[in-house]
């Protein structure tokens, strides 16, 4: 590909699709997939809801791990770190462990859940990224966030031939390889490499992402991975992000083929909501309760308090 790329007089080529032959499937593919992410946080059926903490905020672990704590309580399936935060000096990732899990493990203590945490462990050095590994399973953590761009093939084949974790992709950096129509590759190609090389979730923005990608080609890339390369076994949970908060909910579950095998992610969809965290988390399950009775979200909301308060704020 890269010496097409090059060809002299060439002003634009675009990677649509890769063929896989039969003889691929010796890739190891997702370790855990959908089956083994609803299996992890113990979800039988619906869509898995979850948050994010964003790094900006300068969180200290501790602080971090209130904030985890609330967001278990506010009854998400999962919390992962943002993908920008690695190994800060204000939280290095082995304090930020230190404090995370206990939380994690007395929520589950308490209640019979796992909320499943997903630690960014990502590193160019291929053996600092298995000891950020290492770290999350030896405090009994089952997820990771993999920046995919960043640590490249080789660093994805390395890790997976070793990993315990779920990883959770994060493409960032695809949009350059992307963004420009008559040059880079399409979605639809560049996700079966990662998928060979046992990507377990992965992220592709939603409907009316905060970011420039049209709804259009996030369906697109949602069918994607929901197209078996072998079996069905090789899927990974489309992870859709981006600014969702509940309003996007009807639209998204009607486009993507009325499934409920995905991630929903908010972050200040649930933080911001006005009657707080909890309620923010259960206006998201609503509204999706609203598409899988195919109600509108305004008069399902005449009855959902949590609902209403989320399409006065953003609707």
């Amino acid at each position: 590909i890269n010496g097409v790329f090059a060809v002299r007089g060439v002003t634009g080529i675009r990677v649509m699709d890769i063929d896989l032959p039969p003889a691929w499937s010796c890739h190891p593919g997702p370790q855990f997939g959908i089956a083994g992410s609803r299996r992890l946080m113990g979800v039988a059926s619906g869509p898995m809801i979850a948050s994010i903490i964003k790094p900006s905020l300068g969180l200290l672990p501790e602080e971090t791990a209130a904030v985890v704590r609330q967001l278990c309580e506010a009854g998400v399936d999962f919390i992962k770190d943002d993908e920008k935060l690695m190994s800060p000096g204000y939280s290095p990732i082995e304090d930020r462990i230190k404090a995370i899990m206990p939380v994690i493990d007395d929520h589950r203590q308490k209640t019979g859940k796992t909320v499943m945490y997903a630690f960014g462990i990502s590193s160019a050095d291929p053996d600092v990224m298995m000891r950020n590994h290492d770290m999350v399973v030896a405090a009994g953590g089952n997820a990771a966030v993999v920046n995919i761009n960043s640590v490249g093939y080789g660093g994805m084949t390395f890790l997976r031939k070793r990993s315990a974790l779920c990883l959770h992709a994060h493409r960032n950096g695809w949009d350059i390889l992307t963004r420009h129509p008559g040059l880079g590759m399409e979605f639809k190609a560049y996700q079966k490499i990662w998928r060979l090389l046992g990507v377990d979730q992965f992220q592709i923005n939603g409907i009316r992402a905060k970011y420039w990608e049209p709804d259009e080609s996030f369906v697109r890339s949602f069918h994607d991975l929901a197209t078996p390369l072998f079996s069905d076994a090789d899927r990974p949970l489309p992870v859709v992000c981006s600014g969702q908060w509940g309003g996007q909910a009807v639209e998204t579950y009607q486009r993507t083929g009325r499934t409920l095998d995905l991630m929903y992610l908010g972050g200040g969809g649930i933080h911001g909501h006005p009657m707080g965290a909890g309620a923010g988390v259960t206006a998201i399950r609503q509204a999706w309760e609203a598409a899988e009775q195919d109600i509108d979200l305004a008069t399902y909301a005449r009855t959902h308090a949590e609902l209403a308060a989320s399409l006065a704020k953003w609707g």
